[in-house]
């Protein structure tokens, strides 16, 4: 019979031949022999870590390790067992230990590391990492897992650096590339990101990870086709991969395909249907094809399984409001933020919320976003280098336009007239554009532009700096808090001058923007506002879709009832609104409202809005539900079927306004007291219809009715109203780009003394 010794040795070499099947009964028959050898005891533990037996492995060397409490090795091996058995917070412990007795064992402080990580505890996990990278700063994997943990922080410029310095020590290690261009990726430095990721193909072409990480970087820079060709190798290397699906997903998203994005988010989650991401995914796309309830669901189930998941609570948040619950709405945004205070489109998406709440008075309003802009002010530096206003105006003045919606968007009808008008010998365009989805009229804008400048793919600071080099002298935001906005471009100061115009209805917040450009009719009063205001006689010109049908003749005439009517988005349809439908259709018997918003396509939302109508005392037969029409000359054919537009008083519309007006429907307005409810009244003013202004509730009220009883009139000014519109203000684009031309000179000499 062999001694424990012996079989210790048989045990060892049968482990290193790797066959820990037949170590295990040599090693329990040495601890048969002899149960207090240790060295036998620690092996068998080992064998059965091995054949993945972790919880018999843990109970042998718990025991070594209560008789040998220095031995570093057991501890060691006693925390990758515990790792193996998801008793994370027992592996901590074990290595912990091994550290307290050594602190230079490498493996331990990495293997910390991994354990925290996996608790959640990115930090602590973060400083294991890199007291492992400081010990042996040429072994790549410590640097590659700090660059994993400081991601999940979301430093992405350290865990670039700390991507690199793995690559670079291990060059064959097609891991640390595949992870340094995500990082890049993120940083939006598509120039370095992509050919890291290409490098990684060449180590690894078989990689379904280099693929889809090769599909976000080309997307980040508008080449959808390639990028669905790299997210389509992703997925056939490897069928269940989630996130290559929800990466085509979002491709198809972004190109209107909200079918097809649903089919690709539904295949995730059949490959997993726990994923929170893909839960996620699906209820943007619902919420995009106006099944708004069933987006609810979707984003509630996927906090659900993950309730730090500060982008579903964004998600769930934008579903919420889009259906008017704003109440709830806030409610998510202020979680989303709670989770992650950096994340912006938690912070812009509740201030843009808090636009439709009828409970936030106008100081709250301004004292949120001057709250928003501090906090940025405080973390961003302004970019250096760059040039001062004043003086004699430079001739050309070089004017930059920022935004993400030069392509088919309410903003393209206000803005065109301007770029087409404005003199180039005066004023050179260099447009800024972060347009996902380009299209003819983005084609059409281009033409305008001296410069034009593609910012997909660029991070914030290569934006900034682009727009400096470039020297433009004012540089103007379109999009204020709304979706695709770079605002922390201008946070960075590029410009000598900086204003906000066209498509926020409040202040940015940003005191580093000089300007907000409006009128006196739409911000009367000075105050609420981070920026100084430079005032037009009218902040808009509307150029009408060039498809629009002619105006038809008012529907009451056939159906012997006036139609009140909104396309507005829902959320702006607040409980004084629905009081003061109910109010005017008491007023005018027989009279109907018909109401077309995209979420009232869900029969849900539908059931919901019925329920308040009736609160107000609205019969449901009174109201007629529409959901979103998708093509322009549907919608606006629609106009046909409204005699009376009625603007939503506590936020106006602007888009929908005009193009009611141009279909020769009169608008009600009642101007109120900030900008969002006075948007109406500045249109009508510059459209020579103030006559259908409201000062008040009852006037209001009286205006709507006191139309719909003349439809003879109506029909009349059915007839006129595009012609007046046409040779109004609000049309008139070669004034419209004088006055900007000036108010442009205003703005760079600044603000008299």
């Amino acid at each position: 019979m062999s001694s424990p010794k012996q079989l210790l040795k048989d045990a060892q070499e049968a482990q290193r031949l790797g066959k820990p099947e037949k170590a295990e009964p040599l090693l329990r028959e040495a601890l048969k022999q002899d149960p207090a050898f240790g060295e036998a005891r620690y092996e068998l533990g080992g064998a059965l870590h091995q054949l993945g037996r972790h919880d018999e492995a843990a109970l042998e060397l718990e025991v070594v390790g209560a008789t040998s409490p220095a031995n570093v090795a057991v501890w060691l091996r006693l925390g990758d067992v515990r790792f193996a058995q998801g008793r994370l917070d027992k592996a901590v412990v074990a290595y912990r230990h091994v550290i307290s007795i050594d602190p230079a064992i490498i493996s331990a402080h990495n293997n910390l590391g991994n354990a925290l990580l996996s608790l959640g505890l990115t930090g602590d996990a973060a400083q294991s990492f890199r007291e492992a990278a400081r010990l042996a700063p040429a072994r790549h994997e410590p640097w590659n897992n700090l660059g994993v943990a400081l991601m999940g922080l979301a430093d992405y410029e350290g865990a670039a650096e700390a991507f690199g310095k793995a690559a670079n020590l291990a060059p064959a290690f097609a891991a640390a590339w595949v992870n340094l261009a995500t990082a890049l990726s993120h940083l939006r430095r598509a120039a370095q990101a992509e050919p890291a990721a290409r490098h990684s193909l060449t180590l690894a072409p078989q990689l379904p990870e280099a693929h889809n990480v090769l599909g976000n970087i080309l997307s980040a820079q508008g080449k959808r086709e390639e990028a669905r060709e790299s997210y389509g190798r992703a997925a056939a290397l490897r069928p269940n991969y989630v996130e290559a699906h929800l990466n085509l997903g979002r491709l198809a998203m972004e190109e209107g395909g909200y079918e097809l994005a649903q089919r690709h988010y539904r295949h995730a989650l059949s490959h997993d249907p726990a994923s929170s991401a893909a839960l996620d995914a699906l209820g943007v796309a619902q919420a995009a094809m106006g099944r708004t309830d069933e987006a609810i669901r979707s984003h509630e189930q996927a906090i659900a399984r993950n309730p730090s998941f500060a982008d579903a609570y964004v998600n769930l948040g934008n579903a919420l409001t889009a259906t008017a619950r704003i109440t709830e709405a806030k409610a998510a945004f202020k979680r989303a933020i709670s989770l992650n205070a950096q994340d912006r489109a938690a912070s812009q998406n509740f201030l843009m919320c808090l636009n439709y709440d009828e409970t936030t008075d106008r100081d709250a309003l301004h004292l949120e976003h001057r709250r928003w802009g501090d906090y940025q002010e405080k973390r961003i530096t302004v970019l250096p280098g760059v040039a001062k206003a004043g003086g004699k105006l430079p001739k050309p003045l070089r004017l930059g336009l920022v935004s993400a919606d030069f392509k088919r968007h309410s903003v393209a009808y206000f803005l065109e007239p301007l770029l087409e008008a404005l003199n180039p010998l005066e004023v050179q365009l260099y447009l800024y554009a972060d347009v996902a989805n380009q299209d003819e009229v983005t084609e059409r804008l281009k033409g305008y532009a001296h410069v034009w400048r593609d910012l997909m793919g660029m991070s914030d600071e290569q934006a900034a700096k682009q727009v400096r080099d470039d020297g433009v002298h004012i540089l103007i935001d379109l999009s204020g808090h709304t979706a695709g906005n770079r605002l922390p471009l201008f946070v960075l100061k590029p410009a000598p001058v900086q204003a906000s115009w066209l498509g926020y209805p409040a202040s940015t917040g940003l005191s580093r923007i000089d300007w907000r450009i409006t009128d006196a009719v739409a911000d009367p009063e000075d105050g609420r506002s981070a920026e100084r205001l430079a005032r037009l006689p009218g902040f808009l010109c509307y150029r009408p879709d060039e498809n629009a049908p002619q105006p038809a003749p008012p529907p009451a005439l056939a159906n012997g009832f006036v139609t009140f009517g909104s396309f507005n988005a829902l959320a702006k349809l607040t409980e004084r609104d629905l009081s003061l439908i109910g109010r005017i259709l008491k007023q005018v018997p027989q009279s109907r409202f018909l109401l077309k918003a995209r979420p009232l396509a869900d029969e849900g939302v539908k059931k919901r809005l019925y329920q308040r109508l009736g609160h107000h005392g609205i019969d449901p037969l009174q109201v007629e539900l529409l959901g979103r029409v998708p093509e322009t000359g549907g919608h606006l054919a629609l106009y046909s079927r409204i005699d009376v537009a009625l603007d939503p008083v506590h936020y106006n519309g602007t888009a929908t306004s005009c193009e009611a007006l141009w279909m020769g429907v009169p608008l009600v307005t009642l101007a109120g007291s900030r900008h969002a409810q006075r948007v109406g009244a500045s249109i009508l003013s510059c459209a020579n219809l103030p006559h259908l202004i409201a000062s008040d509730e009852a006037a209001y009220v009286a205006l709507a009715a006191k139309l719909a009883s003349d439809v003879p009139a109506l029909a009349h000014q059915r007839e006129g109203q595009r012609a007046i519109l046409a040779a109004s203000p609000l049309m008139d684009k070669q004034a419209f780009a004088a006055d900007f031309t000036q108010a442009l000179a205003k703005m760079w000499e600044g603000p008299k003394p």
